[in-house]
């Protein structure tokens, strides 16, 4: 666990994921909402408990912004959420290429540089600073691609994208799976710049 007491090996598969399916997961949750009522883009947590289900909960980053969340969770849940991450949502509508190994491999060529250039890159669980979070990078893993489903009011809705089940999707990032936290007060805080 490189030294991080309580979060789960970059290696490891809870509840029979890998990391890099869990994150495949986390964007199928974030992009399930409209952007008007998105935790994503909940200021407050208010939007947090949105859509969540099973042993694992959630914790959404944002678009660029700060935000403070306050957000209570069931016991026994295990908590997943990104320091930094990005997605490519293939979408011949928009003018990609069909999907094959080839624009596996072009996918990823795009979004990776967003996460190696990825700098103070930080989290603290309750005070406590984790280590080498480089090390929870996890992109897709090669034969784990997915699909998203989006609503109407969707990020890509202003290229006249309308609702509807899009991909074969790749994503890249660094996310961390906490064991579930001992009942009471929880502070989280975690951050990360790219370039982009």
């Amino acid at each position: 666990n490189q030294g991080n007491p309580g979060i789960l090996p970059p290696q490891s598969t809870p509840n029979d994921k890998a990391y890099g399916e869990w994150s495949g997961a986390w964007w199928q949750w974030a992009y399930s909402f409209p952007m008007a009522n998105n935790p994503v883009s909940d200021p407050t947590g208010a939007l947090g408990t949105l859509g969540q289900s099973g042993p694992v909960w959630f914790l959404a980053g944002t678009f660029g912004t700060v935000a403070e969340r306050s957000l209570t969770v069931p016991a026994g849940k295990a908590l997943f959420f990104p320091i930094i991450n990005t997605i490519w949502v293939n979408l011949p509508e928009l003018g990609d290429n069909p999907w094959s190994e080839e624009q596996r491999a072009y996918a990823r060529t795009v979004i990776a540089p967003f996460i190696d250039d990825a700098y103070n890159l930080s989290c603290q669980i309750d005070g406590v600073a984790v280590k080498n979070l480089v090390a929870y990078r996890c992109p897709t893993p090669d034969g784990a691609e997915y699909m998203v489903t989006l609503p109407a009011d969707n990020p890509f809705a202003g290229y006249g994208l309308p609702a509807g089940t899009y991909g074969p999707c790749v994503d890249d990032g660094i996310y961390l799976m906490l064991a579930p936290l001992k009942p009471g007060q929880h502070t989280i805080h975690f951050s990360a710049e790219s370039w982009w």
